[in-house]
């Protein structure tokens, strides 16, 4: 396949926040992008909603470790580009010394499967936590922060990552198998303070965009964080322009899909084929409460692994559901469902 890797820019001035950065060359509708935080000298950690940018994406936050010795935190956020063109990405915290870093990925689902983090004080290396991939084709963003000069090798799992940018502590490994238990480490030349995070973003594989049927595979809708759902379509539609709710714009299609019959099989991609879940999943709809397997009153099934749900309409009705009613919440992270629309 074509390395995803589109473009890397990064700010290393040190500069008080809000600190921006420009990425290189125009992004891409569609592709992911993601930001990293080295904060040195922060009034307060890295908040949730500290990243915008010119294109109005909404960036989503992914975690943020403590560096041990003195204050300071990496962070990491995503988006997916909602349209194409200049992009200039700000960071905004309180502090005097930050360094931001922007990485451009095609081919991405624009999900968050998993992340792992963790921290040394005075060690020659730092190993993040274990975590397990979802799929076989994933693009895993490894991010450090230190008082040296830098890792000499990075690993994850068995596997040796590629360096993006030594000095910024940026590194990305595509895997070609599901990865179950492992854990990132960078290793340096000396004792060092540092901290890591390492994020797993599932690739692409196929999307069909089968709107008149008779089947629309969906693909894997994959939950990475148990209690936060999600929406059925974010494969084929992330930014919901088809949805029945959405204002019409130059994204929508004609129609907005409907379907006679949803099927969600609670399986997850193996190394080759599927495999059951680890627990339990949940399909949803959006309500007044927490919209989670944690409010009841939202949840229209609760799918064991291995099971499938099916939800049919009555044989004079045709096409009455709409997959965007529906999002999946579950137990584990990295269960989900493959979903299928079944189009008369």
């Amino acid at each position: 396949m074509v390395p995803p890797l589109v473009q890397f820019a990064n700010n290393l001035a040190g500069t008080p926040s809000p600190m921006s950065q420009a990425y290189t060359n125009n992004v891409t509708r569609g592709n992911l992008l993601v930001a990293m935080i080295f904060d040195k000298s922060p009034s307060v950690p890295p908040p949730t909603n500290a990243v915008t940018d010119t294109l109005g994406n909404t960036w989503i936050f992914i975690d943020r470790a403590l560096r041990p010795g003195v204050t300071a935190y990496v962070a990491m956020y995503y988006t997916v580009a909602a349209t194409s063109g200049p992009c200039t990405v700000t960071y905004t915290n309180p502090n005097v010394n930050t360094t931001l870093s922007l990485v451009e990925f095609s081919s991405c689902k624009g999900t968050l499967d998993t992340f792992a983090d963790g921290a040394t004080n005075g060690g020659t290396s730092v190993t993040t936590s274990a975590f397990t991939t979802a799929q076989a084709s994933e693009v895993l963003l490894f991010f450090e922060g230190d008082n040296g000069s830098g890792p000499t090798s990075v690993t994850a799992g068995a596997s040796s990552m590629t360096k993006i940018a030594v000095d910024a502590g940026v590194y990305y490994l595509v895997t070609t198998s599901v990865q179950t238990g492992i854990t990132a480490t960078a290793n340096y030349g000396g004792a060092v303070n540092a901290a890591a995070i390492i994020a797993a973003f599932p690739i692409i594989t196929s999307i069909l965009l089968d709107r008149n049927g008779p089947d629309w595979p969906l693909g894997f809708v994959s939950v990475a964080t148990p209690g936060s759902p999600v929406g059925f379509m974010i494969n084929v539609d992330p930014n919901n322009y088809a949805a029945p709710n959405t204002p019409t714009s130059v994204n929508s299609p004609e129609y907005s899909p409907a379907c006679y019959e949803i099927m969600v099989q609670a399986m997850k991609p193996a190394t080759h084929g599927t495999q059951n879940n680890t627990g339990n999943i949940y399909v949803v709809r959006k309500g007044q409460g927490t919209s989670n397997r944690d409010d009841t009153g939202v949840i229209v099934a609760t799918v064991l692994p291995g099971q499938t749900l099916s939800l049919v309409a009555a044989a004079l009705n045709l096409n009455v559901w709409s997959p965007y009613r529906y999002y999946l919440d579950a137990d584990n992270p990295g269960d989900g469902a493959f979903i299928t629309l079944i189009v008369q």
